[in-house]
């Protein structure tokens, strides 16, 4: 933590000192952003087993053993739902072109269970993710009300899910990617932004708020 906080201090001096003695001119330092995104797809995948955004059905009865006694009477799941990724992000404008952004984003999953003889509800499986994401974006578009933007992140993502029916927890950690192929921001201080965005985290889209200062 401490060689995390002295990383950021020294950032901090660097880009204040880069923008104060005014070699690149920009209004704003720094910015902060919330936002969020469609189908988590990696993190999906982790906690529930299917493909669908917002209504993911488990149907794998497709391993040994499934076909037991016990599996047959076992409580069944329903369809399974997830949040998308939500985000919180800390930006360093370091040029007009380039910023360097220090990312969390967090999905949450949830699937009801059922009681195979009465079909009443049981309790539920419930997961989720934690990433931290830095990434490097390239904002090759500047007006004063108008940013596009790329990016490109490599981090980590950590994953909990609560198996009910099996007694099971699942606890994993992977690297997590994003890559952004497009993004718009239109605002001065306060703005929107909106952006495609392809990896780990999530497929499709994402939106949100900013603030500069």
């Amino acid at each position: 933590m401490s060689a995390f906080l002295l990383l950021c201090a020294g950032l901090d001096v660097f880009a204040g000192d880069r923008f104060s003695k005014g070699k690149e001119p920009y209004p704003f330092d720094y910015e902060v952003r919330i936002g969020w995104g469609g189908y988590p797809s990696l993190d999906g995948d982790m906690l529930l087993d299917g493909t669908s955004f917002f209504g993911i059905v488990d149907t794998d009865m497709s391993y040994d053993g499934y076909y037991t006694l016990s599996n047959i009477y076992r409580d069944y799941r329903g369809r399974g739902y997830l949040t998308g990724i939500i985000s919180a992000e800390f930006d360093l404008n370091f040029r007009r072109w380039f910023t360097l952004t220090i990312g969390a984003g967090f999905s949450g999953a949830w699937q009801p269970l059922y009681d195979a003889v009465t079909g009443k509800k049981t309790g539920r499986n419930s997961g989720f993710t934690v990433s931290l994401l830095p990434e490097a974006r390239f904002n090759w578009l500047n007006r004063d009300l108008v940013r596009m933007y790329s990016a490109i992140g490599l981090g980590l993502t950590f994953s909990a899910y609560d198996e009910r029916d099996y007694n099971n927890m699942e606890l994993t950690l992977y690297p997590a990617f994003q890559f952004t192929p497009v993004g718009i921001s239109v605002g001065r201080k306060v703005y929107g932004f909106a952006e495609v965005g392809m990896g780990t985290q999530f497929l499709g889209g994402m939106v949100g708020m900013g603030f500069r200062f």
